[in-house]
């Protein structure tokens, strides 16, 4: 890509949670049930007693931009290939939009920034 030398772009953020702190359920697979789910060995042992604010920093993809030259796309057959590289997103511009809600956030957003005279 142009000035970078990168084969492709994609967009990500810094997530606002570390994945060591996450893990799947017991019973609860890849429903969205509430209820009380197994937690026995929910965090690795190196992790279970630190703080936060002592891990590395994790970005996640937030679906906005996805560039690749032609010839690596069909190569690769994905945006994410060896030589990619992260365009980092502030967070408030990062919105995920998978549902209802995700949307009317997004929306509250937009008109903030519009009220405030914000690009």
């Amino acid at each position: 890509m142009d000035g970078t030398g990168a084969d492709s772009i994609i967009s990500v953020y810094k997530s606002e949670h570390s994945p060591l702190w996450c893990h799947t359920l017991d019973g609860y697979g890849y429903g969205y049930g509430y209820g009380y789910g197994c937690m026995d060995n929910f965090l690795l042992s190196d992790v279970k007693n630190k703080r936060s604010q002592y891990f590395l920093v994790y970005y996640a993809l937030n679906g906005a931009v996805y560039l690749a030259t032609v010839e690596k796309f069909i190569e690769y057959k994905s945006f994410i290939m060896k030589n990619s590289r992260a365009l980092i997103m502030a967070r408030e511009r990062s919105v995920d939009i998978g549902c209802e809600h995700d949307f009317e956030y997004a929306c509250f957003l937009m008109n903030k920034r519009i009220v405030q005279g914000i690009n």
